[in-house]
């Protein structure tokens, strides 16, 4: 089933958004706001690792890949979170 053009809207304002709401949380004073949404991301993949375990016909490769895709987010919004915090030490330190 193709996509339509309000579904993908939706899904780019849902990318989009995230990233923004990320950006702005990781250049906040508090440090722990930035890492709001890694530890969710984090989570939800913590809690899908067990129920993917009952499955025995997967083997562990299968398993140690399929956690690894589940946390290519909380990559990426660690890395955005590294990005911003940087750029904050390098002006408060010029």
């Amino acid at each position: 089933m193709p996509l339509t053009i309000g579904d993908l809207f939706i899904v780019f304002a849902a990318v989009f958004g995230g990233i923004g709401l990320q950006i702005w949380q990781s250049t906040r004073k508090q440090i722990w706001y930035g890492l709001l949404l890694p530890a969710i991301s984090i989570g939800y993949s913590l809690y899908l690792v067990p129920k993917v375990s009952f499955y025995e016909e997967l083997n562990t490769q299968f398993k140690i890949g399929m956690y690894l895709q589940q946390n290519m987010l909380t990559i990426g919004l660690l890395i955005i979170f590294g990005i911003c915090q940087w750029r904050r030490y390098a002006k408060k330190n010029q």
